[in-house]
């Protein structure tokens, strides 16, 4: 029995509620640049500034592999796209005498993520208004959202974003009116096939979503589940085909040289050193808990594991019932949480220097994130349908989770600004300043345009010098540009 509608709920239109999330946005954002201060300047940024503001046409920049993934082909075009616009904003914020390294798209992408969720939770699962709202807000307010906006790779939070689109198209297509249903379902298909455009990591997580349709298929049996199962189907093989060989090709085409496509491929040999064994099995498994833990509120692991449980068993209970019991809710639930498991696990076993605390907190928890935060909505939905009573408790606990991460941000800003990133963030104060006092560098512009061609690119370091520093060169170049 679905719960009565609060007055609130029945008696305000959704758009009120919808300008009251961009009030919230524009609160998180602004509180966001106000404890992020001058941000960071990450190693990476030195190729990809230049990269995009060299003036070259677009679809070259976004191909050109051998400076978007150093000839490592990982088929995130669309995330380069968003990389792209980050630099245009950057240099057009630059020539108009504000000098920063925010991600524009990093705040527009929470937005839209933000958003989908709001319908997600309170069109497609009912929820009270006031609960959705304060899962949006846990979403907005977690660390990783809140201090990783500096200019880098948009990436995870594009495939944040684009996965929450995915999920909300596939309610709207399993749950939409049948005359419309082919149309869903093509919309369905083409948010999908975005999720590997984003990220690597999408297309592990469109193999995951197209095993979890398949099962909702045998489970519902209804000609809805059916038609967005072909459409994830055809997703995938589109997804995997682009990555194997269409993607290639049009970098063979547009520049001139061939790309590496088995840089990813895994060689089980390995685990038999103990230390890539312990990183690969510990380190999935830490990976997996704070990528829960962190968007619930940041909870402790003991909550955050009783959190999950609790997910679990309202899947279970609430879901539709399924014949054999192991395609029920619940372990629909466990094996979403073994899959992130073994995603986290493979990226490990590929990058071992991935297992770093700036990973685990700041840049990997937003993908995982839209699977959890989409079924822990799901579990509130079901409790609420038995116990429609307890709403407003449920949004009154969701809240003080929203003001806990606000009360945490401190604390995690010191964690990022003192760790492996320290020198980062040194790095940009002391670039900003330059760029905001020209005058005392003693490099003109015409000077700067001079060096930059000879500044050499240090990976996974700072440069030692101004005369040596792209992004400096790069912008000063850039200081009599017409506005």
């Amino acid at each position: 029995m679905n719960p009565a509608p609060s007055p609130v709920r029945r008696n305000t239109p959704e758009f009120v509620w919808l300008a009251g999330l961009l009030i919230f946005w524009a609160a998180c954002v602004g509180l966001s640049l106000i404890v992020c201060g001058g941000g960071f300047l990450h190693p990476e940024s030195y190729s990809f500034l230049p990269h995009y503001l060299s003036g070259r046409p677009l679809l070259p920049l976004i191909f050109d592999n051998q400076v978007t993934d150093w000839n490592n082909y990982q088929a995130r075009e669309l995330g380069f796209v968003f990389d792209w616009l980050d630099a245009q904003f950057i240099a057009a914020s630059f020539r108009h005498g504000v000098v920063h390294f925010f991600s524009a798209s990093h705040y527009i992408l929470l937005l839209v993520a933000g958003i989908a969720l709001w319908r997600i939770a309170s069109r497609h699962l009912a929820l009270p208004r006031t609960v959705s709202l304060a899962l949006v807000l846990l979403l907005w307010t977690c660390p990783t959202a809140m201090l990783y906006s500096s200019y880098y790779r948009s990436a995870k939070v594009a495939l944040l974003c684009v996965t929450l689109l995915t999920v909300w198209s596939w309610f709207a297509a399993r749950d939409g009116r049948a005359s419309f249903g082919t149309m869903r379902a093509i919309l369905f298909g083409v948010t999908a096939a975005a999720m590997p455009m984003c990220d690597k990591l999408g297309l592990l997580f469109l193999f995951g979503m197209t095993t979890f349709l398949a099962q909702q298929a045998f489970v519902r049996r209804s000609p809805a589940d059916r038609r967005v199962l072909i459409a994830g189907i055809v997703a995938t093989v589109f997804a995997w085909s682009y990555q194997r060989w269409i993607g290639p090709a049009i970098v063979r085409h547009l520049m001139g040289y061939d790309v590496n496509v088995e840089h990813l491929s895994l060689s089980l040999g390995r685990l038999a050193d103990f230390r890539t064994l312990a990183t690969v099995v510990g380190g999935s498994a830490l990976f997996t808990l704070d990528s829960f833990r962190i968007v619930f509120g940041h909870l402790s692991a003991g909550l955050a594991i009783l959190a999950a449980a609790w997910v679990c068993h309202e899947l279970a209970k609430h879901g539709p019932s399924a014949r054999p019991r192991w395609l029920g809710g619940g372990w629909v639930f466990a094996g979403m949480a073994l899959f992130i498991t073994a995603t986290f696990a493979a990226m490990l076993f590929v990058f071992p220097l991935m297992f770093s605390n700036e990973h685990r907190h700041f840049y990997y928890p937003l993908p995982a994130g839209a699977l959890w935060i989409t079924a822990g909505a799901a579990a509130l939905a079901g409790h609420l349908r038995r116990r429609p009573e307890h709403s407003r408790w449920i949004a009154l606990i969701a809240f003080a989770l929203v003001v806990g991460n606000l009360f945490d941000v401190q604390a995690e800003r010191f964690l990022l600004r003192h760790g492996k990133y320290e020198p980062y963030f040194e790095n940009a104060t002391r670039v900003r300043a330059a760029l905001v006092h020209p005058d005392a560098t003693n490099i003109s512009p015409a000077q700067a345009a001079a060096l930059l061609p000879e500044a050499p690119y240090v990976r996974d370091a700072v440069p030692p010098s101004l005369e040596q520093d792209r992004i400096f060169l790069l912008l000063r170049a850039q200081a009599n540009a017409p506005r």
